[in-house]
């Protein structure tokens, strides 16, 4: 189950960070299938012996792998807020012009 798990969350973190860059609705959706990769890859793995303990051992795995999301997530949502607060516009004598006519 840890082996799985692990696999999936340390996958998980960099796609949810860079499909999180791109438009974070999509990170709910690849958690969610990377849960499902976690516990198809516990059961290769492990090759339980009863169905019960392969659903457990299968969502602790996904679990896991979820969580691995979740900080990927976070992570992209931090490099998002630090690229969005950076003052990158130029100032053209346009632009000057622009503010100096707004009201304030």
């Amino acid at each position: 189950m840890l082996k799985s798990g692990l696999i999936t969350g340390a996958i998980a973190i960099f796609l949810a960070a860079g499909f999180s860059l791109i438009s974070p609705i999509c990170v709910p959706c690849i958690a969610l299938l990377l849960g499902a990769g976690a516990g198809y890859l516990n059961g290769v793995f492990d090759r339980p012996s009863a169905q019960n303990s392969a659903l457990k051992a299968g969502a602790g795995s996904g679990a896991i792998g979820g969580g691995g999301a979740l900080v990927g997530h976070l992570i992209g949502g931090a490099i998002n807020a630090v690229v969005v607060d950076l003052p990158f516009v130029p100032v053209t004598p346009m632009s000057r012009s622009f503010a100096e006519g707004c009201p304030k």
